[in-house]
């Protein structure tokens, strides 16, 4: 059984613990946040729904998260058994500008002509269960040079 520790000048839950390891905080509730793992611990993260074990999934030792993904393969891997949307972004703004907007920054300190800035994959498996890339979207630096864009 995890201990208590009652909030000393109000505003602060602290010290939720499993006693079964080192560390003092894995759950810390104050009035502007909840914090899960303060003390870094290889303490993974897991929300259940309904019919998903790993609905959402945070892979401490690894640094990755999951959606519907218990072993992350990426920072962020969303894995669903559905077609169609997967993923939705909606925008409800009822101006003229664009949006939603999708923006994929290469944000290198020394760019240089030729670098790629971002590629979009599209995999699939073959016959034999394979996982193949079957084409790609991809932009590439022409000119680095100010002004040149």
């Amino acid at each position: 059984m995890g201990k208590y520790t009652a909030p000393s000048s109000g505003g602060t839950l602290t010290g939720i613990d499993d006693q079964s390891s080192s560390n003092d905080d894995q759950l810390t509730i104050k009035d502007s946040e909840i914090v899960i793992n303060e003390d870094s611990d290889s303490l993974d993260f897991r929300v259940e729904s309904n019919s998903a074990t790993h609905k959402l999934f945070v892979d401490a030792s690894e640094d990755k998260v999951g959606i519907g993904e218990d072993a992350p393969e990426a920072d962020l891997h969303v894995t669903s058994p559905s077609t169609g949307n997967i993923f939705v972004l909606e925008c409800t703004d009822n101006g003229a500008a664009s949006g939603p907007d999708i923006s994929m920054i290469r944000d290198s300190s020394s760019p240089a002509d030729g670098d790629f800035l971002g590629r979009m994959v599209f995999k699939g498996r073959d016959d034999a269960g394979q996982l193949l890339e079957y084409g790609n979207i991809k932009a590439q630096l022409g000119d680095a040079s100010n002004g040149s864009e």
